[in-house]
């Protein structure tokens, strides 16, 4: 007769969730940038282990596109064209954390 407290075999061990997929850098860094700000700020807001993953990652937001981001543009006097983007990306960022206010 068999032992009935057998240890489970692999094919029964549970599947892989969606924070360790995420949390493999590689993965993470090939996915974000196909999903919008909104998405990536309503991952973050899902728990308190996605939130540390999304705000302590620098690759999540290094492709981040604001232009389609209303309240990430600004009406900024032309000083140097150069900066502009820049500084449209950079305050955009702010905002979208919550740090500014509109």
């Amino acid at each position: 007769m068999e032992d009935a407290r057998k240890t489970p075999s692999k094919s029964t061990s549970l599947p892989t969730t969606l924070l360790q997929l995420l949390s493999n850098t590689l993965v993470l860094s090939q996915t974000t940038p196909y999903l919008p700000p909104s998405s990536l700020l309503a991952l973050g807001s899902t728990c308190k282990a996605f939130q540390i993953l999304i705000r302590d990652t620098p690759v999540v937001f290094r492709h981040l596109d604001l232009t389609k981001v209303k309240s990430a543009q600004f009406e900024i006097a032309a000083i140097d064209h150069g900066g502009e983007v820049w500084r449209n990306v950079q305050l955009g960022w702010w905002y979208l954390l919550g740090y500014l206010e509109t």
